[in-house]
């Protein structure tokens, strides 16, 4: 990945990290192999062909399918969507929100999308570099995009840059999301097995972790919205349309911040990537299909003129004091890389 950012830890990120492939899974039933991979690129090393250019519109079955998948060790399992002789029969299929002019829940192409061929390489954000309000001294340029291709959400363009992208709920107008589908049918599908997901990512936010964690209650509901720059959660649904509670929260927490507790002491920022495993309890509803991620809460609040106000800081630092237009998913955002979905 390539980044001069680092993690709190002072650990550097590698120019060449890249996720640690998972063990392979080869048993196969009736249903095909038993485990698949999606792999969050384009092109031919990923599940996903280029994305319209106007993004994907907010409503099921609408965003970019994946046209590709993988065994967990990396190797191609199936390519030509669904429909493919190779593709699991318990895997209905993949798809994920893109922002544009198209996605009325995202409008801002730059907010979920595929890395264009600059972004990676530019220095497009601010680390470290202030004392002051505003900054003093010369501010020092770093990048905080990721390769060409990758896919990720900069929080700079889904929660400042306008059109601001709305906030999602799992339902089935989100506009930033990814949902897996799968087949009942006991003839693919036991009814006494479950999913394990295994998603490789990295989550980093402007500001750290608040000091009293009182203020994410409201009303006695952890409410994480109100303490984290912002918020993905994940849901099991009996159909796409459906709206539910959620399943499990997926950020906070996240990896790295940019600023310290304070505006006087920074870090340096950026992201580590991160393994995270959880069970879709598949055996406990027989209705159950649905397996959907979703962008749920942003928190950059006060006015982006107001010098310290967590929405200048996000301009600030995100922007390189407003020289490019964002594109920082290591500054502020999320960067996904795999998500492996194994049949137990």
């Amino acid at each position: 990945m390539v980044s001069a950012c680092t993690a709190k830890s002072n650990s550097t990120l590698s120019t060449s990290a890249s996720p640690s492939p998972s063990p392979s899974a080869t048993l196969t039933s009736s249903g095909g192999s038993r485990a698949v991979k999606i792999i969050f690129q384009q092109a031919a090393g990923g599940s996903f062909d280029v994305a319209p250019t106007g993004g994907t519109p907010s409503n099921p079955g609408s965003g970019l399918q994946a046209t590709r998948i993988f065994n967990t060790d990396g190797t191609l399992l199936a390519s030509g969507g669904s429909s493919s002789t190779s593709w699991p029969r318990w895997f209905s299929g993949f798809e994920l929100g893109v922002s544009g002019t198209s996605n009325s829940a995202s409008q801002n192409s730059g907010c979920a999308n595929f890395a264009n061929s600059t972004e990676g390489n530019s220095s497009n954000c601010i680390l470290g570099t202030t004392s002051t309000c505003p900054a003093s001294g010369s501010p020092v340029a770093t990048k905080c995009g990721v390769p060409q291709g990758q896919f990720r959400v900069s929080e700079v363009d889904c929660a400042l840059n306008s059109p601001v992208t709305a906030t999602g709920n799992g339902g089935p107008n989100d506009g930033v999301y990814f949902r897996a589908t799968f087949n009942r049918s006991t003839t693919y599908l036991a009814s006494n097995e479950n999913i394990l997901v295994t998603l490789e990512y990295s989550a980093s936010t402007l500001n750290p972790a608040p000091p009293n964690p009182t203020n994410c209650f409201l009303n006695g509901k952890f409410t994480p919205e109100l303490c984290s720059d912002f918020a993905w959660r994940t849901y099991i649904k009996h159909t796409t349309a459906e709206v539910v509670q959620p399943y499990l929260l997926l950020v906070p927490p996240t990896f790295a911040s940019v600023l310290g507790p304070t505006q006087a002491v920074t870090q340096t920022g950026g992201t580590m990537i991160s393994t995270k495993q959880f069970i879709i309890p598949l055996a406990g509803d027989p209705k159950i299909t649905v397996f959907q991620v979703s962008r749920t809460g942003s928190n950059f609040t006060g006015d982006p003129t107001v010098c310290g106000t967590p929405a200048y800081n996000l301009k600030y630092y995100c922007t390189a004091n407003g020289a490019v237009s964002g594109s920082t998913p290591l500054c502020a955002g999320v960067v996904f890389y795999s998500m492996s979905l194994i049949r137990i």
